[in-house]
């Protein structure tokens, strides 16, 4: 997945999956998790290139790209997490639960 260099269109989300470096299959949702959404997620380092707080193919154990900012929602004061930053996180761990379960119950159901 290659990072967008401009804000993404509603036509560049496709319904495609991918397998990943572990050989489990990964969803277009999982694979866009670093999107960029709000300013900060453009340019993180200052020089024009986030190759320094996002290293090219430097995953983490869940497959997700490293993040090496020293600055993000995790560290911000409340009153500087953006409202799409907190809705983007409430969304995700709102549905979550639902999404797993909906898909466990049917695997649970057939033993």
């Amino acid at each position: 997945l290659s990072t967008p260099t401009s804000p993404p269109s509603s036509s560049s989300v496709t319904s495609s999956s991918s397998v990943g470096i572990m050989g489990m299959v990964t969803s277009h949702s999982s694979m866009r998790a670093m999107v960029p959404l709000i300013p900060e997620d453009w340019d993180h380092s200052g020089t024009g290139s986030d190759s320094a707080c996002f290293p090219k193919g430097l995953l983490d154990h869940n497959e997700q790209q490293v993040d090496l900012r020293s600055q993000n929602s995790w560290r911000l004061p409340i009153e500087e997490v953006s409202t799409t930053e907190a809705a983007e996180t409430l969304a995700i761990n709102a549905l979550a639960p639902f999404v797993i379960n909906s898909r466990l119950i049917p695997l649970m159901r057939r033993r």
